[in-house]
């Protein structure tokens, strides 16, 4: 068993640790065979058997073969996998051209978020549409940073410890953003390296939290110090709230 907590997709170590280890279990008797399965048996598991059949030489690149394997399942590449998985499936292609990530640590400044999503209006009608957003960073599992929206308009304080910031004393300053804002930014300033989660939440006026989006990615695939992500390169971000 590979356990990789909160990830959509194997970090790319564990990536190459199971289709080695399937490689070696193949190769020791012809009658071997070798089973992948996950909680739902549909993405991870598809995203898997993609780089274990290129890494096998059955096809020529992964992305190939998640072709074969959506083709197999009768259903369309992006209804079976979500982004992240498919970036990770990329990135596994990107190491078997030789193109391998970056070992550096980078410095996440701040995230910056273009077309605040609706997901409520504040108790302020249409004017006030939009979204109470706050981002965290996870790494193994853990959490590593946790930032809000920049601005002077203060909203809800987060008091879910879990979701506190480092100093547990100290609660999120939420803050409600309207649509018309446009965009909204997010300092980070941490250090990151390696196989990082990102993720989203709005917090409504009751205190639950809502997920907005998430993106698994590598930080020795980010070109030239920044990574864009569009609307369709995000996990679970929903046409609903995003135009």
């Amino acid at each position: 068993e590979y356990k990789f907590p909160g990830h959509p997709a194997p970090p790319l170590g564990i990536l190459f640790k199971i289709c080695t280890s399937i490689e070696s279990w193949l190769d020791a008797d012809e009658d071997h065979i070798a089973i992948i399965h996950c909680l739902t048996g549909k993405g991870r598991t598809s995203a898997l058997a993609a780089c274990v059949l290129a890494w096998n030489g059955e096809f020529s690149t992964p992305l190939e073969a998640l072709e074969y394997v959506a083709q197999r399942r009768n259903v369309a590449v992006d209804t079976l996998t979500i982004p992240s998985q498919r970036r990770y499936v990329t990135y596994f292609s990107n190491i078997m051209d030789g193109v391998k990530p970056s070992s550096e640590p980078l410095f996440l400044r701040r995230i910056i978020m273009n077309t605040i999503p609706v997901f409520g209006d504040n108790g302020g009608g249409e004017a006030n549409e939009g979204c109470c957003p706050y981002v965290q960073l996870f790494k193994g599992g853990k959490l590593i940073a946790t930032a809000v929206a920049v601005g002077e308009e203060r909203g809800m304080e987060a008091t879910n410890k879990k979701e506190s910031m480092t100093n547990q004393s100290q609660k999120l300053q939420l803050r409600w953003v309207r649509s018309s804002e446009m965009s909204v930014s997010f300092n980070v300033d941490c250090a990151v390296q390696g196989d990082i989660l990102l993720r989203c939440r709005h917090a409504d006026n009751s205190g639950s939290r809502v997920s907005m989006f998430r993106a698994a990615f590598h930080t020795g695939y980010v070109q030239a110090g920044v990574l864009r992500l569009t609307r369709v390169q995000l996990d679970g971000a929903s046409s609903v709230h995003f135009d």
